[in-house]
């Protein structure tokens, strides 16, 4: 028995039934046939006929012709949507249900930070094997480009809503699309054109404009595919030691757009290219002997990730095969990272589509020592902290203008990035990054006594004196007593009068409308706002990605409005005891929402800002810069899936993702050497000890 077939050892002597009707089926069918009876094949698109000399059985007959185990002959993608379309089924009637590789598709996956050592996954195997060939073919779907989506599926969703957005409705769009791309390709190899028109036939779409359907899809692939990186730098590898390439694609697209695949993804070392649609033959079928006969007896090697379309079928060509896990394969290798039970819902899907198509961008990435592992600042940005801040940013513009309110107040620092993201997607709604810290909002604000009681209730790490000096600017004489702050009340209020009159310049020339007005916070108690709402004159609006201690009495009169309320967060468990939320892991994300800008102090008497001193150094404001990079990266992204007018919401999706920062590895990641500096509060906590 081979590996796979062993994990059905249970099942031995009993009745199986193998589901799908595609090449993959026909290939199950043979390792089973003489092990196991084989009550037949089972489809979502037909309950009917016979294939490969078999029956075409819906489920109720397959019950009735005794099935104890059905054997899911797709990819492991595949494989999932068929669990959820049977699962529920197979588990009410004591029905097993395996994938191809022997994985037991009703077993819930448990989340896995490492993974288990494998052969044939590490390059210096791959480099060994190259050596000994002269010519290397090169799988295209998923081995040098892969998808920003989970399944394929969710990318022929997003081409349904594509189509949907043009005012083309299909009911079950993706069942019909695929179903004939299916009743295809056990003929011969079509092309994308050939299975729209084929689609068009079979269910009586006489309307149906073939041709713009096939442009749609091809439109939205070439959105959404980007290169691997890393394999696309070994093919520039072995193009350099003159090694003859060749690209072998089962794909329904034609030359020029595989072409424009290649340009798209940065691929140019390889020109020779064999594609499936082009020759009417898959790589199960004829495909690699057209390589073979190019070539004839040389010694060559073959790299791909699907095991019977690139492994079995490369190795009977007598052509050595290499696999490569797909992202989605390593995904589901992981357990889903325990996001598995977010993936009901598109959001949900699309989410963890980028999430992987990021994180498993590299099959070699985990080399080391088999840990789950983020290394670039950048990646990290796209993974944990960008689904958040992009479902937030989305949160604040529907919410602007759905209350009319004309201008936005982004408060430095932590509003530097908010207003870039804003300025790419919302240009049309006026915004400032408003220059402002709490420090320069209270040396502005501060009007009375009990502004000073107020302030010296929020506990600063140091000495009175150093109090004075962080907060107010106010320079006691060495040898000045300690006492309170109050009891240097007329020394702080008259300081702070004139720092008011410095900040109002400073106001002034940025032309802001006498309206109400939108005040961006990220994570605050409204200390800021407070105090500034007497600086400005203005009504403001605050916008808060979470609000802290929403009854403080200071704040009872503050109108804000928060994305995500403290007492709504989900609050993650994690092994550590702490918890994953965004209450608990806020700081990590002010540390890197920050401009590169030092802290603004207050202002001279023309309006300039004053700064503190920058504590940070240029590899640590680099890194930020990396990090804020991979976010508006997925920003751009996100767009492809949801739309302008999509309801945006805090979900859980977005902190179990910004929550895995504790659980994968930040191996050597420079995020790890960055600071959060409160000089506020006199505090500079490492981000090595928030995670």
């Amino acid at each position: 028995m081979s590996d796979w077939t062993e994990a059905l050892g249970k099942y031995k002597g009993k009745t199986v039934a193998v589901y799908g009707l595609g090449k993959a089926a026909e290939e199950v069918a043979k390792q089973l046939k003489g092990q196991f009876f084989i009550a037949g094949l089972l489809d979502s698109f037909r309950e009917s006929g016979s294939l490969y000399g078999y029956d075409i059985l819906d489920l109720n007959e397959a019950l009735l012709r005794g099935t104890a185990c059905i054997v899911a002959a797709a990819r492991p993608g595949s494989c999932r949507a068929i669990e959820r379309r049977i699962g529920a089924w197979c588990r009410r009637q004591g029905v097993g249900l395996v994938d191809m590789r022997g994985k037991d598709l009703l077993e819930k996956p448990q989340a896995a930070w490492r993974f288990p050592e494998r052969k044939g996954r590490r390059k210096e195997d791959l480099s060994e094997l190259a050596r000994g060939c002269s010519c290397i073919s090169f799988d295209l779907f998923d081995t040098l480009v892969t998808r920003k989506t989970l399944y394929f599926s969710d990318f022929l969703e997003l081409v349904r809503r594509k189509l949907t957005a043009q005012g083309i409705q299909i009911p079950d769009f993706a069942e019909k699309r695929l179903a004939c791309e299916l009743e295809l390709s056990r003929q011969y190899a079509p092309s994308l054109l050939e299975i729209y028109q084929r689609m068009k036939e079979r269910y009586g779409l006489e309307w149906m404009d073939c041709d713009a359907l096939a442009e749609t899809e091809w439109e939205t692939d070439l959105e959404v595919l980007m290169p691997r990186k890393e394999m696309c730098s070994i093919l520039k590898d072995f193009a350099a030691e003159n090694k003859r390439l060749c690209i072998i694609t089962d794909s329904y697209y034609g030359r020029k757009q595989i072409a424009a695949i290649l340009a798209a993804c940065g691929i140019t070392d390889c020109k020779e290219v064999i594609i499936s649609s082009e020759h009417k033959t898959a790589k199960t079928q004829e495909l690699f002997g057209l390589w073979r006969e190019r070539i004839g007896q040389q010694p060559a090697l073959h790299i791909g990730d699907d095991l019977t379309a690139d492994i079995d079928s490369a190795a009977r060509w007598g052509i050595i095969p290499y696999r490569v896990y797909s992202g989605q394969e390593l995904m589901e290798e992981t357990g889903y990272l325990g996001l598995g039970e977010e993936l009901d819902t598109w959001s949900g899907r699309w989410k963890a589509g980028l999430f992987a198509s990021r994180l498993f961008n590299s099959p070699f990435q985990f080399e080391e020592d088999g840990a789950v592992a983020v290394t670039s600042p950048g990646d990290a940005g796209y993974i944990f902290f960008a689904p958040l801040l992009t479902d937030f940013a989305r949160w604040l513009e529907r919410r602007v203008r759905e209350q009319g309110i004309g201008q936005i107040l982004f408060a430095a620092r932590d509003g530097y990035l908010l207003k870039k993201l804003f300025d790419q997607r919302f240009g049309d709604i006026v915004s400032c990054y408003f220059l402002t810290s709490r420090t320069a909002a209270i040396r502005a604000g501060t009007e009375r006594l009990e502004d000073l009681r107020l302030i010296e209730e929020m506990r600063f790490s140091g000495s009175v004196r150093e109090e004075l000096s962080s907060r107010f600017g106010l320079h006691l004489e060495e040898d000045a007593g300690a006492g309170r702050m109050e009891d240097y009340k007329e020394a702080v209020l008259e300081r702070c009068g004139r720092m008011r009159e410095n900040y109002r310049e400073y106001i002034a020339e940025l032309g802001l409308k006498k309206e109400k007005t939108a005040f961006f916070d990220f994570v605050s108690k409204g200390t800021s706002q407070y105090f500034l709402e007497r600086i400005l004159d203005l009504p403001l609006k605050g916008f808060y990605c979470m609000r802290l201690e929403k009854d403080a009495p200071f704040a009872q009169k503050l109108e804000i409005e928060a994305f995500c309320p403290e007492e709504d967060s989900f609050c993650l468990e994690k092994e550590s005891g702490k918890t994953g939320s965004l209450y608990q892991d806020y700081y990590i994300l002010e540390a890197v929402l920050t401009s590169p800008f030092p802290s603004v102090s207050e202002f001279d008497s023309e309006g300039r800002p004053v700064y503190e001193k920058e504590p940070r150094n240029r590899d640590e404001i680099a890194c930020i810069e990396e990090v804020q990079q991979g976010i508006m990266e997925y920003w751009q992204d996100s767009f492809t899936f949801c739309e302008e007018t999509e309801e945006p919401i805090f979900d859980r999706m977005d902190e179990r993702l910004l929550a895995l920062i504790h659980r994968i590895c930040l191996l050597g990641n420079p995020i790890l050497d960055l600071k959060v500096q409160d000089p506020f509060f006199g505090r500079i906590t490492p981000v090595s000890d928030l995670i």
